[in-house]
């Protein structure tokens, strides 16, 4: 076959890959080949050259021309008429491999002068070899394809001179391609491929390429072969055994002589088969055998018995041509054989049991062996097989015997397992069988009778017992079962007589008080049966009551350590229904009525005390509470109203003296104060009375100041927080030390301040598009004060903006949804991201969001498949664009990622990095940089497994290396506290319990982050991480204010926006759920 490189006009490359020639080619295969590829090289206008052909060496420009080796007929032109002309050749097919005789070789001449290619119409070809190749065209054209005839090494060139002109003479010559041909490729056939023993086989030459001047010799076949004829290119013979033939032929080249080298050589060996023999097994000739089988009894044996004859006869397959066939048998040792007139069927017995092999050899008329074939028969059933059948019908006949003796001796089970057994032994023995039905209704009856018998002593029916029992014995008055059951009865009247016995000294006892003795005296009882219904339920009475008991004693006794003296007497008369003689109650009678006896004398003297105290008489209350308190040193409130009215009386002492030095000194709020002080503690006693008379005379100031605290409220009511702020502010100027103004200045500030902080989280939730955040800030604005306009104006343009955010996300989905009907799913999914980047959808877009998410996907897959059927059908270009296209796009990752982290977006950074990895796996730097941002984020734990797969990636990159050391340094041990601290810094604090963490101490991790962020308040991480291990730990709902901390710590990190939103959003599912 010729090789074709694919070209096109004015095209500048070739096709690298070439067919190389098929190893083996039919004659009319090879001249259709040839007649095509003459087609082929006369159709090509101008072929372009191959990629990297084979090529001659050819002068350069300026070179020299150098002469072949075998210079042609022809005389080269003078300088003067062929100028600079240069010839290159080259072979432009097959590119690689060697040539075989009759194969064949594309050449091309290409015509220069100078280093300008020359039109090929003005000139032709005339091709040249050295002997051993023939042109498909020898003059013309200046492309052509040479067939070899010979092998071993042959020259092409070529000769050109011009159509026209003043000179039909040699133009210019070639330099010589140089070719090694192989020898040819052919084969041998042979017909039928596996002959049988003694059938004619012809094996015959196939695929030769050439056809004229050679001729083929047979090499002598070996001694299992008989020749039969010979061929110009067959040879037919016959194998004489099941042996490989070897057949070798060499192909010569006519007139060569004997000492010719061959041009090939060929061989076969054709594998003879023997005819297939069988042996057939015709089965038992004689009757069967009778063996004895257990459960069935006397039966026909299924196989041969000993002695028995079987029959045997051989198959040839298939028939032999040259009959008449003679067999030769051969049996196993001590086996006997007889057969036909024809020896192909015989008969075969044997004394022995087991398999036995018989053999045959089949050969014709000519004696040749045909075949071999065996087959077997066995024997199964032995001699002792026949005696044991004889010996187990008298062994029937004696079960028989003996079931009918046991029966009689008043052993029931026995007879009916001898009878039983004689029956398993031979289920068809009428004798056995009538034994076995008569024992097994005989023993049913008695067995019934004995049942019932005992269903009436289980229910203490005695009479019915016995008569039971005289059922049984006119079934079989020997059967021991029947004396047992008598005896049985006997005990079981003894043992209801002592359960009585022990039940009623039971009830003795418990009416006598001794709640113990009855319970032990009734689980005697029920020791005796504990089946027994009275004995059991006397038990349980008794348990039930004994617990009513103490349960009721100690009520009454909790009732009167709390002085809940009428309760403590209402338990007490339960249990003392349960046992009025049961001592304890007695006990527990005499013990409230002296609890309460106490109780109330100490009660008359506190609330003496009481009256004392707020007649104003602080000296007689405290010395009333102090004879409470010993009448009862353990009373808890004695004591404590004792110990409270001498603090009372010490600091109203204290508050009308200090009262009565700023009086002194003029400083009348701080007397005032004092009054106030001494009027809370105690507002009758007298001392207090006289110094606000002393005061009253200085209280000008007051109206004042009430002035100045309605003009606050005033400008509270409105919303002026500072106005009210001013005005208090004015009034702690009149009166610096009243606590009270102090405290409403404190309250204002904090008011004003929670306000501001409001409004600034509003703010940057609405940079950030945070509109709940922000609407849920200003909600907390209005809780201080719903009239502040500043708030009202926020909460308009939150609004606005936020109706002007979900108009545009509306725009942004619909945009989205029109470029997924037009198949740009990329575009669409890129809105879809910035309408996610954007800040959380509300839920109607989210749904809109989310479904036409699931349309992208599902056209992106489309388009996928598609993409994949376009990639099959050209997959080089397709692998290009798609290598591009991914390398363009991680490219925009990389860059939109580190954008984000250079902005503090860490979240959105590692998403990106993570996006990126996914279609280039292999971008080191990614791995690397989303450790570092976990690492900015305080995920120190979970960035470490991101620097070792960075490692991974660049072993011998320093920096990964560096990371990834650092990170397991912090990990193993906290940093040590510097000169000076007293304890380690926050970073080393949230270092320690990032390691609790990760090792599983969620409990240590959270109090860690706890001491963080009480040190650090600035320590966002600390926040987030503390609601990941509440959250962990199964604590949602307390995670949600850290996590909402964080946000606020930090607004701009899409990580805390995240983990809050979620936690939102899973807190407000759970609430929904039944």
């Amino acid at each position: 076959m010729l090789l074709c490189p694919r070209q096109t006009q004015g095209s500048d490359t070739v096709n690298k890959k070439s067919t190389p020639f098929a190893p083996r080619l039919a004659p009319w295969a090879v001249c259709w080949l040839l007649a095509a590829a003459l087609v082929g090289v006369l159709a090509r206008p101008a072929p372009s050259p191959a990629v990297e052909p084979a090529q001659a060496a050819v002068r350069q420009p300026g070179e020299p021309a150098r002469t072949p080796r075998e210079t042609p007929a022809a005389q080269p032109l003078s300088a003067g008429a062929s100028g600079d002309l240069r010839i290159v050749l080259k072979k432009s097919a097959p590119a690689e491999g060697t040539p075989r005789v009759g194969g064949a070789a594309s050449f091309e001449a290409k015509v220069y002068r100078g280093e300008a290619e020359l039109s090929p119409d003005a000139y032709e070809c005339r091709w040249r070899s050295d002997g051993g190749a023939r042109f498909l065209d020898p003059a013309g054209p200046f492309t052509n394809t040479a067939i070899f005839l010979r092998p071993g090494r042959e020259r092409v060139w070529v000769e050109v001179v011009p159509r026209s002109g003043p000179s039909a003479g040699l133009a210019a010559v070639s330099e010589p391609v140089a070719l090694d041909v192989a020898q040819p490729n052919f084969g041998l056939a042979a017909s039928p491929a596996a002959p049988l023993v003694g059938e004619e086989t012809t094996v015959a030459i196939r695929d030769f390429p050439v056809h004229d001047g050679v001729e083929f010799r047979w090499d002598p076949l070996p001694a299992h072969a008989k020749l039969v004829r010979v061929g110009e290119r067959s040879l037919t013979f016959y194998p004489t055994e099941a042996k490989p033939v070897a057949v070798k032929v060499a192909a010569m080249a006519a007139g060569g002589g004997k000492q010719a080298a061959p041009l090939g050589k060929a061989n076969i060996d054709v594998v003879a088969r023997s005819y297939q023999v069988t042996v057939d097994n015709r089965g038992l000739l004689d009757t069967p055998a009778t063996v004895w089988r257990d459960g069935e009894g006397p039966v026909a044996a299924s196989g041969v018995a000993v002695g028995q004859r079987v029959g045997l006869r051989a198959a040839v397959t298939p028939t032999p041509p040259n009959p008449p066939l003679a067999y030769a048998w051969g049996l196993c040792p001590g086996a006997k054989a007889a057969g036909g007139e024809d020896t192909r069927e015989i008969t075969a017995s044997r004394r022995e049991t087991g398999p036995c092999q018989a053999t045959v050899e089949v050969r014709d008329a000519r004696g040749l062996l045909l075949g071999r074939g065996k087959g077997e028969f066995s024997v199964d059933v032995s001699q002792a097989e026949l005696d044991a059948a004889a010996e187990r019908a008298r062994e029937v006949d004696r079960l028989v015997r003996d079931g009918a003796k046991a029966w009689a001796e008043g052993d029931p089970d026995r007879a009916a397992g001898e009878a039983g057994q004689a029956v398993r032994l031979s289920p068809k023995d009428a004798a056995a069988v009538a034994a076995l039905d008569r024992i097994a209704r005989d023993k049913g009856r008695l067995d019934s009778y004995l049942g019932r018998a005992a269903s009436a002593l289980a229910a203490d029916d005695f009479d019915e017992a016995s008569a039971m029992l005289d059922e049984a014995a006119k079934v079989n008055p020997k059967a021991a079962a029947i004396p047992a059951a008598r005896q049985a009865i006997e005990a079981r009247k003894e043992t209801l007589g002592r359960i009585g016995k022990f039940l009623a000294q039971a009830r003795d006892k418990w009416e006598a008080g001794e709640v113990e003795a009855a319970l032990g005296l009734a689980g005697r009882a029920q020791e005796l049966d504990p089946g027994h219904g009275e004995a059991k339920a006397a038990r349980e009475r008794y348990v039930a009551a004994r617990d009513r008991l103490i349960a009721a004693l100690k009520q009454s006794a909790a009732y009167l350590a709390a002085k809940r003296f009428d309760s403590a007497a209402k338990a007490l008369d339960d249990a003392r229904a349960v046992s009025p003689k049961f001592k304890a109650v007695a006990e527990m009678e005499a013990a409230i009525a002296a609890r309460k006896q106490r109780a109330w004398s100490l009660d008359e003297r506190l609330a003496r005390a009481r009256d004392q105290w707020n007649a104003g008489d602080a000296d007689a209350a405290l010395a009333t509470v102090s004879e409470a308190a010993a009448l009862d040193p353990e009373h808890q409130g004695a004591a404590h109203a004792r110990k409270n009215l001498a603090l009372a009386r010490d600091n109203l002492a204290k508050a009308e003296e200090r009262a009565e030095t700023a009086l002194g000194k003029g400083k009348l709020d701080e007397a005032r104060s004092a009054l106030a002080d001494a009027a809370k503690i105690n507002p009758r006693h007298p001392r207090i009375a006289e110094l606000q008379t002393s005061v009253a005379h200085r209280a000008g100031r007051d109206q004042r100041l009430a002035a100045l605290a309605a003009e606050a409220a005033r400008r509270n009511a409105a919303g002026d927080l500072d106005g009210a702020l001013l005005a208090i502010s004015d009034m702690q100027a009149l009166a610096p030390a009243d606590p009270a103004v102090a405290a409403e200045r404190a309250k204002l500030a904090r008011a004003r301040d929670a306000v501001q902080d409001a409004l600034t989280r509003t703010r940057d939730f609405l940079a950030a598009r945070r509109f709940d955040l922000a609407l849920a800030a200003l909600a907390e604005a209005e809780k201080v004060n719903t009239k502040l306009p500043t708030v009202a104006e926020w909460r308009q343009k939150v609004l606005a903006e936020k109706n002007r955010a979900e108009a545009e996300l509306t725009t942004t989905l619909g945009q989205a949804a029109k470029l997924a009907e037009a198949k740009d799913f990329d575009g669409a999914r890129r809105l879809l991201d910035a309408a996610r980047d954007a800040g959380p959808l509300p839920p109607p877009l989210a749904a809109k969001a989310k479904e036409l998410e699931r349309r992208v996907a599902a056209g992106r897959q489309t388009q996928e498949a598609a993409r994949r059927e376009q990639d099959n059908r050209g997959k080089a270009t397709i692998s290009a664009t798609a290598d591009a296209d991914r390398t363009a796009r991680c490219q925009e990752l990389g860059k939109q990622a580190t954008a984000k982290r250079a902005a503090g977006d860490h979240a959105g950074a590692i998403r990106d990095y993570q996006a990126l990895l996914t279609l280039c796996p292999d971008t080191c730097q990614a791995y690397n940089n989303v450790g570092t941002s976990l690492y900015s984020l305080g995920y120190t734990a979970e960035s470490l497994p991101w620097f070792d797969e960075a490692v991974k990636c660049a072993p011998k990159e320093a920096l990964y290396r560096e990371n990834a050391a650092l990170t397991r340094t912090r990990l193993a041990a906290p940093q040590p506290p510097k000169p000076g601290e007293a304890g380690p810094s926050c970073a080393a604090a949230f270092e320690t319990a990032e390691t609790r963490r990760g090792g599983g101490d969620l409990a240590g991790a959270a109090e860690g982050y706890k001491a963080v962020v009480a040190r650090c308040p600035d320590f966002c991480a600390a926040y987030n991480n503390l609601g990941l291990t509440l959250h962990k730990q199964g604590r949602t709902p307390e995670a949600l204010p850290f996590f909402e901390q964080a946000l606020r710590c930090n607004p701009q990190d899409n990580l805390f926006k995240e983990n809050y939103e979620l936690t939102v959003k899973r807190l407000r599912t759970a609430e929904k759920r039944p």
